[in-house]
C-alpha cells in the first residue's frame, strides 16, 4: 500500500498547490532523514506492541496513516507534506510492520516460512495493481520522456508538464484505495492467544530458569534455558551481525534501483508501457515465486537458501548495466532480480527462528532493520552525492561486486551457534 510513491519516481512530479516541482533529490534526502527514527522504532516496535496491546497499537496507527494519505495530496506547503506522508505515515510503517507479522506468525507455528512468503507474495501483489492504476492515470497516452533538464547528465529524461500534472490525483485515488484497505485490515488483525508458559518478556532481566505459574519443566529444559543467550549476546553474536551485513549491502542496491528505477530504465528504453510492463511482470513472478522462497525455507537449510538468492542478486546487479543495450535483457535481467532480491527478504525472518530459536528469533527479527538504515544512508548518498562523479551503470556494477563480497559473510555463518 505504501508504493504508489515509489511508482512515480520516474516523473517529475509537480503539485500545483505545492507551488514546487518535487525532483529526485527531494524524494531521496527525506527517506534518509527518516531513516534513523524508523530503524529505531521500528526495533521497538514489537516489544511496545506486547506493552499496549498488538490491536490497539496496530489500530492507532492505521487511523492515522488513513488521515495522512488523505490529507498529503491537498498540502499547501512541502513542509506538510512531508509530515504527512513521509512522517505520520512512513513513520506510522515501522510502528507495526513488525507486530504485523509476529501476529500472523501466531497464527502458525512451525509455518513462518511459508506465511512469510505469502504476506511478502501479497505486498507484491498489491504494488502490481497501483503501478497499473498510477501508470494510466499519470501517462495515459503514453507520452515518452523527452526534457533533460541537466545538461551534464541528458541521459536523465522527464516528462512535460502534461504528465506531471496528473500525480496529485493519481495520489488522492491510490491515497484513498491504500487508506482503506489499511484500515480494515488493521481492525481485522489480531495476535493468536497462546498457551505456553513463557519467561518474563524482557531476557535481558530475567534469569532462564525463572518459571511462571509455578510450571514444572524437566531437567532437560532447564539446561537449555541455562544456554541460551541474552537479547543483547544474541544481537552481538557473529551470526546475527553476519546476516545485518549482508542485509545492508543487498538493500543498499535494492533501494537505489527502487528510487531511481524510472529515472535508469527511461535512459535506457524510453517507452513508459513498456517499462511499466517490464515492471509489473516482474512484480507479479515476484509474488509468486515468494511462496515459493518461504516453502524452500521451511525445507532446505537457510545458509543455501542465504546464499543462492545473495549469488544471484549480486551477479544480477552486475549484468543489469551491462544488458542494458537490449531491452528484452534489460527485462530478463531485471525480473530475475526481483525474484532473488524478493526472497532475500523473505528468509531472513524464517531463518532468524531456525538459528535463534522461536523466541529469540522474534525478538531479534526487527534488529534486523538495521541494515535497512545503512542502506538507506548509502543509497541516499549514491542518489545525491555518488552519482554526481559516476553513473548509475557504474554505481550498480560497483554495489552488485559489494553484494558478491557479502558471500565471504554467508559462508562464515555458524548454523550450530547456539545448538
Amino acid at each position: 500500500m505504501s508504493d504508489w510513491w515509489s511508482s512515480t519516481q520516474g516523473w517529475t512530479i509537480t503539485f500545483p498547490n505545492l507551488g514546487i516541482i518535487i525532483k529526485q533529490k527531494y524524494n531521496t534526502i527525506p527517506v534518509a532523514i527518516m531513516a534513523l527514527p524508523a530503524a529505531i522504532i521500528t526495533i521497538f516496535s514489537v516489544k511496545l506492541a506486547k506493552k499496549i496491546g498488538f490491536r490497539t497499537l496496530i489500530r492507532l496507527i492505521c487511523i492515522l496513516q488513513f488521515l495522512a494519505l488523505l490529507l498529503a495530496p491537498y498540502s499547501e506547503k512541502y513542509q506538510q507534506f512531508i509530515f504527512l506522508y513521509f512522517l505520520v505515515f512512513g513513520i506510522g510503517y515501522s510502528f507495526i510492520a513488525f507486530p504485523v507479522v509476529t501476529c500472523i506468525w501466531s497464527h502458525f507455528k512451525e509455518k513462518e516460512g511459508k506465511v512469510t512468503g505469502l504476506l511478502f507474495g501479497v505486498f507484491g501483489l498489491a504494488t502490481f495493481c497501483f503501478v497499473i492504476l498510477i501508470t494510466y492515470i499519470v501517462n495515459p497516452s503514453n507520452e515518452r520522456a523527452t526534457l533533460a533538464i541537466d545538461p551534464l547528465k541528458p541521459e536523465i529524461k522527464y516528462f512535460s508538464y502534461d504528465v506531471a500534472s496528473n500525480a496529485p490525483l493519481a495520489a488522492q485515488v491510490v491515497g484513498i484505495i491504500a487508506g482503506t484497505l489499511s484500515l480494515i485490515g488493521g481492525f481485522l488483525i489480531n495476535h493468536a492467544k497462546t498457551e505456553v508458559v513463557q519467561i518474563k518478556n524482557d531476557i535481558e532481566e530475567t534469569n532462564p530458569l525463572e518459571i511462571v505459574a509455578n510450571q514444572v519443566v524437566s531437567e532437560d529444559e532447564i539446561q537449555q534455558m541455562q544456554k541460551s543467550p541474552t537479547l543483547r549476546q544474541a544481537a552481538f553474536s557473529e551470526p546475527f551481525l553476519n546476516i545485518v551485513i549482508c542485509q545492508s549491502f543487498l538493500m543498499y542496491f535494492v533501494i537505489t534501483l527502487a528510487i531511481n528505477f524510472k529515472f535508469y530504465s527511461l535512459s535506457k528504453i524510453n517507452d513508459d508501457y513498456f517499462v511499466t510492463f517490464v515492471d509489473l511482470i516482474a512484480l507479479l513472478v515476484s509474488s509468486g515465486t515468494n511462496v515459493i522462497w518461504g516453502v524452500l525455507i521451511d525445507r532446505l537449510p537457510f545458509k543455501f537458501v542465504f546464499l543462492l538468492s545473495y549469488f544471484i542478486s549480486g551477479l544480477g546487479a552486475i549484468l543489469l548495466p551491462i544488458l542494458s543495450y537490449d531491452q528484452f535483457l534489460f527485462a530478463a535481467v531485471y525480473i530475475l532480480l526481483m525474484i532473488f532480491d524478493k526472497g532475500a527478504l523473505v528468509i531472513i525472518g524464517p531463518g532468524l527462528l531456525k538459528l535463534y530459536g522461536n523466541q529469540m528469533g522474534h525478538q531479534l527479527y526487527p534488529f534486523t532493520h538495521c541494515g535497512v538504515l545503512f542502506a538507506v544512508l548509502g543509497s541516499s548518498l549514491s542518489t545525491v552525492i555518488l552519482n554526481k562523479y559516476l553513473t548509475f551503470d557504474e554505481i550498480f556494477v560497483l554495489q552488485g561486486c559489494i553484494v558478491i563480497f557479502s558471500l565471504i559473510f554467508i559462508i562464515r555463518l555458524n548454523m550450530t551457534y547456539y545448538q
